[in-house]
């Protein structure tokens, strides 16, 4: 068989071992009940029941602790914490983590999340102008959308943000992920976050993946020696 035609062959024989895949919601937090439920987020989260392969930690804050706060909107309680004051590089973050089983690839689509700073005049101070979400320590705003889009600009009032994470895929082991903010007035400013949803695709890892690899560092070893 010619080497190209045998390229083309594996390659898609991996791609149809992995299937097609559609992205779906993976978790929904909304932060309404109790508190100890942040201690398990299964009992706070939505998780689409046809995605297994998927764990989550506890959500932490840097700083302080995590508490249940209203977010101007009725009775719906969010996630907050203060010390997103200037002082702090890069400033407070909320963090948790997603742990895949053996075997799974984890592909993102995309995030929504609602956010409120504490107002102007109040007596926490003004909440935190900037924020940023990182996947891996990898910043998801580029330069650009972290000074416009990216700019807490609901102080007093809340906002949804809603972004692409389509550069993050083929993740496997565990995910950090983390939203960090500062800018904040003073040490005791304010932030708060709920709904935090994220999109994408869980997969098996191809069985002829490793089939593949060595195959190909075969056809290079081949070719090393006819040279």
């Amino acid at each position: 068989m010619h080497k190209k035609s045998l390229y083309a062959g594996l390659l898609a024989l991996s791609t149809f071992s992995a299937g097609p895949a559609f992205a779906a919601t993976l978790v929904d937090f909304t932060f309404d009940g109790p508190i100890s439920g942040f201690a398990n987020p299964g009992n706070d989260a939505t998780v689409a029941p046809a995605i297994n392969g998927l764990t989550f930690s506890p959500w932490s804050v840097r700083d302080g602790a995590v508490v249940t706060t209203l977010l101007g909107r009725g009775s719906a309680l969010a996630i907050g914490a203060n010390s997103f004051d200037a002082s702090g590089t890069p400033g407070n973050q909320f963090s948790f983590k997603i742990t895949l089983s053996a075997g799974k690839s984890l592909s993102l689509a995309g995030y929504s999340f609602d956010e409120q700073a504490s107002r102007v005049g109040g007596g926490n101070g003004a909440g935190p102008n900037q924020w940023n979400m990182f996947i891996n320590n990898v910043s998801v705003l580029t330069a650009a959308e972290n000074l416009a889009g990216g700019a807490s600009t609901s102080r007093g009032s809340y906002a949804t943000r809603a972004g692409d994470l389509t550069a993050f895929s083929g993740l496997s082991g565990v995910v950090n992920v983390r939203i960090s903010a500062a800018g904040g007035e003073l040490p005791s400013s304010t932030w708060r976050i709920d709904n935090f949803k994220l999109t994408g695709t869980v997969v098996p890892v191809p069985a002829s993946l490793p089939l593949l690899v060595g195959a190909l560092g075969l056809l290079g070893v081949a070719r090393r020696r006819r040279g």
